[in-house]
């Protein structure tokens, strides 16, 4: 099964989906062939009210950044959004969130019982969350994880967690927290409104190493860049100010194909981290372009952003 093979597919079964959906026949065969094409490219299906169409279809990678430049491809094959459908590369937040109730391991979860402790980290524009239910002390560790992790996702959205919530800790005691649903997603809606627009950078220092890191540091922000790109100079063959003025150069000459996460010096040595799209020829132009600057380079996979996470 490829992209190209569901929308094909798509073209002739979506006036049967959207008969399906308008007359609540969820279980239709059409609608379970759709949820079973959408497994066979790695990813799960979710269908609900659209924000501007009468229906959404939303893919996850649920959370498996491997899997997210799937969910934007996905995305960018398809059709405009119309009346009928509208498309999108993750979980959306339905308005009455507060008002499901989640089943797992014949054990149900109301999200009105959900309590959060919210911290606002104001360098990251991230909130810092403690998420607490009544029935958390009964699961373990992985399934309290799967539980939050689907409640905060309908609650916010796939991506608006990616993008605005930082450290999450999934509390067994009882809840004494004050903020519910509600309140979490207004919080959440200010940060979104108060966050700079624009790029900056934070300066981070320990005892024998310096980072200058982007912020936002988000893997969301760029579903497309998987791989990161590393360019090492040595500090005895090259000056910093030297180091500093290519990489303000990088960032002019690869606009829009590539994004200076950070760099580290450290060592004797400046380190570039430079993040690309493993399925376009940026990264054999960077090299090219290090190499006449006299950098190591060195590319590898990593969809996560694990190398600069140390940097967030």
């Amino acid at each position: 099964m490829s992209i190209d093979d569901f929308w094909s597919w798509w073209t002739g079964a979506r006036a049967g989906v959207a008969a399906a959906l308008d007359d609540g026949r969820h279980d239709a065969p059409v609608i379970a062939e759709l949820h079973e094409r959408i497994v066979g490219l790695g990813l799960v299906c979710e269908l609900g009210p659209g924000v501007d169409a009468r229906h959404a279809v939303c893919v996850s990678s649920q959370g498996d950044p491997d899997l997210r430049k799937t969910a934007y491809r996905w995305l960018d094959a398809g059709p405009p959004p119309d009346a009928e459908f509208e498309y999108h590369p993750g979980r959306l937040a339905p308005l009455n969130a507060a008002d499901f109730v989640l089943e797992i391991e014949g054990r149900r979860f109301a999200f009105a019982d959900l309590r959060f402790a919210i911290e606002l980290d104001e360098e990251r524009a991230e909130l810092d969350l403690v998420v607490e239910h009544p029935g958390f002390g009964a699961l373990d560790d992985d399934t309290r994880m799967q539980v939050g992790y689907l409640a905060l996702d309908s609650v916010l959205g796939e991506e608006e967690v990616e993008r605005w919530i930082g450290s999450i800790r999934w509390s067994a005691e009882p809840p004494t927290a004050s903020a519910d649903v509600g309140l979490l997603r207004a919080v959440t809606d200010e940060l979104r409104t108060r966050a700079p627009s624009e790029q900056t950078w934070a300066v981070l220092r320990g005892r024998d190493a310096l980072v200058v890191a982007a912020r936002p540091l988000r893997p969301v922000d760029h579903p497309y860049f998987d791989h990161v790109c590393e360019l090492v100079a040595s500090l005895e063959d090259v000056e910093l100010s030297a180091l500093q003025d290519n990489e303000e150069a990088l960032q002019g000459a690869f606009a829009g194909r590539a994004f200076h996460a950070a760099s580290l010096t450290a060592g004797g040595e400046r380190t570039a981290y430079v993040y690309v799209d493993g399925d376009a020829a940026t990264s054999v132009e960077l090299a090219t372009w290090a190499a006449d600057r006299g950098y190591a380079f060195e590319c590898h996979r990593d969809p996560g952003w694990e190398a600069v996470r140390p940097f967030r």
